[in-house]
């Protein structure tokens, strides 16, 4: 996948790679099917709720079934947690309205802990410019 400004990618278990493009501050999820010989079209995944909005991170849940996002909404970043929708193969094909958590510190990354916990940070760049560092992090419940 190819794009100006993506998110790290993310896979799920049915074989979906999945990223956001924030170009010009409009965010486009896309998805893009592992097979053997490398060559996959990315598609587009549905997600009106995150137009006008850049996206710094998606991550996946491990059951396949949500998605956790990071939303910055001209400056104020918001964390997500979404259903996917798939069709009857299993190719994903939007991403339900979105579901506020509330973390108490700034955040421009989420990972999943578990199939029912997030783990939120904001990073700081290290000496090298690879290296990430979290400065500080929670633990967020995504069950309700």
């Amino acid at each position: 996948m190819e794009g100006e400004d993506l998110t790290r990618p993310s896979m799920d278990n049915y074989g979906w790679t999945w990223t956001v493009d924030s170009e010009d501050d409009e965010a486009s999820v896309q998805v893009a099917e592992h097979n053997d010989d490398g060559e996959s079209a990315p598609q587009s995944v549905s997600a009106d709720w995150l137009e006008g909005r850049t996206v710094t991170s998606l991550r996946v849940a491990q059951d396949g079934t949500r998605v956790a996002l990071v939303v910055d909404d001209g400056g104020v970043r918001t964390l997500y947690v979404a259903a996917i929708g798939r069709n009857s193969a299993g190719t994903p094909r939007s991403i339900g309205p979105g579901r506020v958590l509330e973390p108490t510190l700034d955040i421009s990354e989420v990972r999943w802990a578990t199939n029912d916990s997030l783990l939120v940070w904001d990073p700081v760049p290290g000496i090298r410019s690879r290296t990430i560092r979290p400065r500080m992090s929670e633990r967020l419940s995504a069950s309700g």
